[in-house]
């Protein structure tokens, strides 16, 4: 299933079920439309595996070791007290992401599911969580902001 008003032809794409209810691609609001999954690829594909791989604890599986990265334990124990800090932390663990997830792609995935740059461009925090926008670009030139809630206590 393509993504009304914004896909590319994804015939014989694999797909993954999108997770998040909405994502804006190369400004273009993309929602389910429903209250459930869809089958997506392109940017939102990457996007997703990108907020999925960042929030997973590195060494969660093992068959898989490096994959998922130490940006929620750091939170966790307390790494962010200052702004500056989670700028820093987002910079750092998004980098070991991108490197993983470049690292682990076929060489017949297609310009719009490679990473080329990632950026939190605003956040806002309350007790015990985070929202943060994310603008993710690839190398086919598309451009995805979503938002990636975290929240560490209850």
């Amino acid at each position: 299933m393509a993504i009304t008003g914004t896909s590319k032809n994804y015939t014989g794409r694999k797909v993954d079920l999108s997770l998040y209810p909405e994502l804006t691609v190369n400004g273009n609001k993309v929602s389910a439309g429903a209250p459930y999954s869809r089958a997506i690829a392109g940017p939102s594909k990457v996007a997703q595996n990108f907020a999925r791989i960042l929030l997973t604890p590195l060494g969660k599986y093992r068959g898989n070791p490096d994959l998922g990265s130490n940006f929620m334990q750091r939170i966790q124990n307390g790494a962010v007290k200052y702004d500056v800090d989670l700028l820093h932390l987002f910079a750092g663990e998004s980098l070991g992401v991108m490197d993983f997830m470049s690292s682990n792609e076929p060489e017949s995935s297609p310009d719009d599911e490679r990473i080329l740059s990632v950026e939190m461009t605003k956040y806002s925090a309350m007790r015990g969580s985070f929202s943060m926008t994310v603008e993710l670009k690839t190398r086919g030139g598309d451009s995805v902001l979503f938002l990636l809630p975290v929240v560490w206590s209850n």
